[in-house]
Parts: C-alpha cells; sequence; structure tokens
C-alpha cells in the first residue's frame, strides 16, 4: 500500500512537469503507414481492463497480420496478457522496482531503446508512467488518450479523446481509428484464453464438487489495492447471492477473492449458507 502511495505521488507531482518539459523537444510525426512493422502497447492494470483490450488486441492483429506486436505490462495484469495469442512478445515491467533503485528505471529505458517502434499504442488511461516511457525511447508515432487534468497527451502524436460514459471496449477500439482502422460492434465480442491444463482442472473441480449439472456463479467480492471507491459493499453481495440461490435450488456460488479480501469473502461465505 506504501508503494502504491508513493507512485501515484511521482507519477503526479513529478509525472506532470516531466512531460510538459518533454513535450517541449517534441516534433510531431506522420503515422507511418507504408512501414508499421513494428508495433508497442502498453498497459500496466489492471486484469479487468487488460481483458477489455482484448477486442482491440485482435482487431490490431488482424489489421496488421505482418507486424510484429510487442506488449509492456506489469505483475498486474501479465497472467492475462501471457495468454493472448495477438502478442509476439510481452515485456514485464516492475514499476515498485523504479521507486527502490531508481537506477532500474534507467536500464529499463536503455533496454527498450534497443528497439525501434513504428508505431506505439499507449492504452493506459490514468498512469503518466507510460507516457514518460514512450518520451524516452525511440520510435516513430504514438497515440493515446486525452483526459482531462492528466496531461499525457502532450506526448504523442495522435491524441483520443477518452469519453468516462463510454463503454471502456469501445475506447480501448477508439485508439486504433487514428491508424486508419475501423470497426463496429461485432468487433466487441469479449474472448480468453484456456491452456489444457485450465480445461482440466476446471473439469476435475466440476466433477468433485457436483457441479456438472447446476448453475455455477462466481462471484469475487473486493476490487484490489486501489479499488475502494469502486467496491460494492458486503450487503449488496449478501442480497445478490441469497436472490440467486433462492431463484433456483440447482444455483451453486463459487467465492473467490485476494488474500487481502479473504475475510470478506468467509463474511459472505457464512451468510450464504444461512440459505
Amino acid at each position: 500500500m506504501q508503494h502504491n502511495a508513493i507512485l501515484r505521488f511521482i507519477d503526479r507531482y513529478l509525472g506532470i512537469p516531466l512531460l510538459i518539459f518533454f513535450s517541449m523537444f517534441k516534433r510531431r510525426k506522420r503515422l507511418p503507414i507504408q512501414n508499421i512493422n513494428k508495433i508497442m502497447v502498453l498497459k500496466f492494470a489492471a486484469i479487468g481492463d487488460s481483458l477489455l483490450l482484448i477486442p482491440m488486441l485482435r482487431l490490431l492483429r488482424n489489421s496488421f497480420p505482418k507486424a510484429d506486436i510487442t506488449f509492456v505490462c506489469t505483475k498486474i495484469n501479465k497472467s492475462v496478457i501471457d495468454k493472448i495469442p495477438y502478442i509476439d512478445k510481452n515485456i514485464c515491467l516492475d514499476l515498485y522496482s523504479f521507486i527502490v533503485n531508481p537506477m532500474s528505471f534507467v536500464k529499463t529505458i536503455f533496454n527498450l531503446r534497443k528497439v525501434k517502434y513504428d508505431v506505439i499504442i499507449d492504452a493506459e488511461q490514468w498512469s503518466r508512467f507510460s507516457s514518460l516511457i514512450i518520451a524516452l525511447i525511440k520510435r516513430d508515432w504514438s497515440v493515446g488518450y486525452k483526459i482531462k487534468e492528466q496531461y499525457k497527451h502532450y506526448i504523442y502524436d495522435s491524441v483520443v479523446m477518452h469519453q468516462r460514459e463510454e463503454h471502456e471496449i469501445k475506447s480501448f477500439l477508439n485508439l486504433l481509428v487514428p491508424l486508419g482502422v475501423t470497426f463496429s460492434e461485432k468487433d466487441y465480442w469479449l474472448e480468453y484464453f484456456l491452456n489444457p491444463e485450465n480445461v482440466e482442472f476446471a473439469e476435475r473441480y466440476f466433477k468433485d464438487n457436483d457441479l456438472n449439472s447446476k448453475y455455477v456463479i462466481s462471484m469475487h467480492p473486493g476490487c484490489g489495492n486501489n479499488g475502494e471507491a469502486r467496491e460494492w459493499s458486503e450487503e449488496n453481495y449478501i442480497s445478490l447471492g441469497k436472490k440467486l440461490i433462492g431463484y433456483n435450488k440447482d444455483v451453486k456460488i463459487i467465492l473467490t477473492g485476494r488474500k487481502t479480501s479473504m475475510q470478506n469473502v468467509k463474511e459472505l461465505k457464512t451468510e450464504l449458507e444461512k440459505m
């Protein structure tokens, strides 16, 4: 939690002046339409956003089938990104190491500068670390969001307005429009990728717990360390769970959660078992 607070502080009070400073030396570039061979996409968090990013990555791959696509993530969303087949290479950064050892940031930039990217897509809505990285590495053209009071857009060659009232799937797809890529509602569909071990585990779990003929619903209380403001209350989970169980006797609820939210999960389990 302390590391998160420090990262947010650095991101805002150091990130904004640095972005403004770097923008003073930047020249706007045109999209290299004829030769897009190397593409980088950045997204540091979180799991939910990374899942909603899949339609954009799928359309990006289909639009540039011969391009080499590199994804820059963090440990937060690596487990999701690793499974996405539309990516050629995944680079995982440890943002917390930048606090403990600033030289690790320098080393990261040095390694990223070994490759020049034709296009960089910043899918990060809030963190300025992604914009700072883009400002320091080699690229021909970049695109990212313009968001009120974030100042990230000073770095990009093309900007996309981020609309809070717009579904995030469409928001991510909008990042491809400046590349000349069009999309429709048929491109919104979500997918996820399971390996044989995942399927084997699920089948065994369902069999061992007599769930094959049941209506199985998963609940995951909690929104991570930084999501308290948007967390659903325990009372809401209890109310919904009881309604689902009361609706059909074959409804079975699986509760999942992080270690930090296990107490809430146990309390929810106790309440639902009273049904």
